[in-house]
């Protein structure tokens, strides 16, 4: 039961996280977050406008927090090709575990949702991702002769065709795969051979647990 009227809308995110993970989005109502929250769908409303605008900022929440916790990692790395691929680890790690909860649901039935999270965690990547590359570079890591902001877009692009269910089925691709093979090959192709080292040497730590190629 509800006691803090402070704190009721993120508490009302956590339960409708939970139960979103629990059952997946289809399958949960207002009605069901309400009762599990111990208030009246009229309070519900008060502070969200329905199901949608939960799920969007459930997401926008998760977004946020795992770019402010990818960023720190990066920043207390000894260079940035150790802490991408840290990133890597964590992100591969959350890719193959098995949510009910999953983006290819959002995208089939909340497509509007779906679009407008993509938007703005691909706007976030691309102009982070410059960043990075303008740091590689100083550290004699990323190519010198590439252009940060193009190379990113492309990178965010393909990165982007991990969530493309049409073009890559989730019955026939693992999203894990998926996101390690776009992300080392694009690595390694826009690294110098110092980058190229600090990239093998990033990956043998992690090598059998995560990555495969």
């Amino acid at each position: 039961m509800h006691q803090n009227e402070t704190n009721l809308p993120d508490e009302l995110l956590e339960v409708a996280r939970e139960l979103f993970y629990k059952y997946g989005p289809g399958a949960v109502t207002m009605d069901d977050i309400a009762r599990e929250m111990g208030v009246s769908k009229k309070t519900l409303y008060k502070h969200y406008d329905g199901k949608e605008d939960l799920l969007y900022q459930i997401f926008k929440q998760g977004i946020k927090k795992r770019v402010e916790a990818h960023a720190m990692i990066i920043r207390d790395a000894p260079n940035i090709m150790d802490g991408l691929v840290t990133v890597m680890v964590d992100i591969l790690s959350d890719l193959e575990k098995t949510f009910t909860f999953q983006l290819e649901e959002l995208r089939r039935k909340h497509r509007k949702i779906s679009d407008s999270i993509r938007r703005e965690q691909m706007e976030r990547l691309t102009q982070g991702f410059i960043s990075l590359l303008e740091k590689g570079k100083e550290q004699g890591i990323i190519q010198m002769n590439i252009r940060s902001d193009i190379i990113a877009k492309l990178f965010i692009q393909q990165l982007s065709q991990v969530n493309n269910y049409d073009l890559f089925p989730s019955s026939e691709y693992s999203r894990a795969e998926l996101f390690e093979h776009i992300m080392l090959k694009f690595l390694r192709g826009i690294s110098t051979l110092k980058g190229q080292k600090l990239l093998d040497e990033a990956i043998s730590r992690h090598k059998g647990e995560y990555f495969r190629n």
